[in-house]
């Protein structure tokens, strides 16, 4: 579905929100569940995806998975939790990251 948008904007999330619907029956993994609950915030909006992504905080596996911090912190920050996203965004610099996602974070944190 990424690569057949044309833009980003013009991806079709409610697809995207459905297939992953579909892997979560088959495979209901913590990593499923935390990319299902990205699909569905841009289709129901941040608060959406959040409240599925506070579901998965016990997760064991996501505990030091910064794309699930990092995640909670664009919600938290597009619901105007400035606070807790910066909570979040901090959390995600604790994980293992690469060169850009490190600067990506550090960015989100000084802005």
């Amino acid at each position: 579905m990424h690569a057949a948008a044309p833009s980003f904007e013009a991806t079709d999330w409610g697809m995207i929100a459905h297939y992953y619907g579909m892997l979560e029956e088959l495979k209901p993994t913590p990593v499923v569940e935390l990319n299902a609950a990205i699909a569905c915030a841009h289709v129901e909006g941040p608060a959406a995806g959040l409240a599925r992504l506070d579901a998965l905080a016990g997760a064991r596996r996501l505990a030091h998975y910064a794309l699930y911090h990092a995640a909670r912190g664009d919600f938290l920050e597009k619901l105007g939790r400035l606070d807790k996203a910066h909570e979040a965004f901090a959390a995600a610099l604790e994980c293992p990251l690469n060169a850009a996602e490190r600067a990506y974070l550090e960015r989100k944190l000084a802005g």
